[in-house]
C-alpha cells in the first residue's frame, strides 16, 4: 500500500502548476500536475496501492493553538469548489480516505499503524516522519526538486538524533515554521536529541519528568536555560507536543472507488487532458484537443 497526502500534493501543484490552461484559459495545472505525480508513483511503486488522505476542512488542532497554520493564505471559494470537484473525480478512480476534524496526516499514520505489511507514505510534512518503522516496513517518501528519498529509522535518526517516535518530544523544542509554531531560538540541537534519547532509556519515563530534565541541564548559558525553563512552564512546549504528535483513530477506514466512468470522461475533456495513462482507458470518449499540458 502507498499512502499519499492527496492535499499536499494539490496545494503544491495549485502554487507551482497553475499556469497550464485549456483552450478555453481555465486553468488546469492543479488537476494535470496532480495526475501526473500520481501516474509517477503508478509508474515508481506498481506493486502498491495508491489510497489518498484528505485533510477535512476543519481540524481539531485548531481548537487547541489560533496560530496553528495561521501564516497560511486561506483559499477563496472558488479555489475550494475546484477542488472539491477534482477530489470527487479522484474518488471515482483511487481509494480514498477522510475523517470528521482530522488532517490528512493523523489518517495517514492511522492507516499505516493498521497495516500488516511493508507499505510506504508519500508526503513532504516533517510530522510524518514518526510514523517510520523498521519493525513494522513503514517508509516515506519525500520529494525534493522532483525527487524521491525514502526514510527509514536510520536516516530519521541520522537527521535528527532521536528515533521516529520520539520526533514530538524532539520538535516540539524546535518549533515548525510551516505550521506557524515557535520553538527555542539558538537551542543546542544535538544536545536536545541526546538528552532525549538518555531519557528515553531510563525506562518507564513520564513527561513531568523528562521536562525537569530538560529544564535543569546544561545548556551552556544562563540565557538558554532560561529560554527552555520558560517555554516550559508557559506550556509552550505542551502545546507544540500535541499539535504535532499524530493520533491513531482505529475508526478511520478507506473507501472504494465511485465507478462513474461518464463523470470520469467529462472532466478529462474540460480539463482537456488526454496525454495521461489514465486517458488510455477513456481514448475513444475523449475529444481530440489541442491544450497547454506538458
Amino acid at each position: 500500500m502507498l499512502l499519499v497526502d492527496l492535499s499536499m500534493i494539490m496545494h503544491r501543484c495549485l502554487n507551482k502548476m497553475d499556469f497550464l490552461s485549456n483552450s478555453d484559459g481555465v486553468k488546469t495545472g492543479l488537476e494535470f500536475g496532480t495526475l501526473r505525480t500520481l501516474e509517477m508513483l503508478e509508474k515508481d511503486y506498481p506493486a502498491h496501492q495508491i489510497v489518498l488522505c484528505l485533510d477535512d476542512k476543519e481540524s481539531w488542532r485548531k481548537k487547541i493553538s489560533s496560530e496553528y497554520k495561521s501564516n497560511r493564505k486561506p483559499l477563496g471559494n472558488d479555489t475550494w469548489k475546484r477542488m472539491n470537484k477534482f477530489i470527487d473525480f479522484l474518488k471515482c478512480i483511487y481509494p480514498t480516505s477522510i475523517c470528521r476534524f482530522q488532517e490528512a496526516d493523523d489518517v495517514m499514520f492511522a492507516l499505516s499503524r493498521s497495516q500488516s505489511g511493508p507499505h510506504f507514505i508519500y508526503t513532504n510534512d516533517q510530522d510524518l516522519l514518526q510514523a517510520v518503522s523498521d519493525t513494522l516496513g513503514v517508509k516515506v517518501l519525500k520529494s525534493w526538486n522532483s525527487k524521491l528519498f525514502i526514510w527509514d529509522e536510520a536516516k530519521v535518526k541520522a537527521e535528527f538524533g532521536v528515533s521516529p517516535d520520539l520526533l514530538p518530544y524532539y520538535r516540539a523544542f524546535i518549533g515548525d515554521k510551516s505550521d506557524h509554531l515557535t520553538g527555542v531560538k539558538r537551542l543546542d540541537r544535538a544536545l536536545l536529541a541526546e538528552l532525549i534519547m538518555w531519557c528515553y532509556s531510563k525506562k518507564n519515563m513520564t513527561q513531568h519528568w523528562f521536562l525537569q530534565e530538560i529544564k535543569t541541564a546544561n545548556w551552556g548559558s544562563a540565557k538558554i536555560t532560561a529560554d527552555v525553563t520558560g517555554f516550559i512552564d508557559s506550556e509552550h512546549w505542551l502545546d507544540n507536543f500535541m499539535l504535532m504528535a499524530l493520533q491513531c483513530d482505529d475508526t478511520i477506514k478507506i473507501d472504494e472507488p465511485i465507478k462513474d466512468d461518464e463523470y470520469v470522461v467529462h472532466c478529462l475533456n474540460e480539463w482537456e487532458i488526454a496525454s495521461l495513462r489514465l486517458c488510455e482507458r477513456f481514448k475513444d470518449k475523449l475529444i481530440n484537443t489541442l491544450s497547454e499540458e506538458f
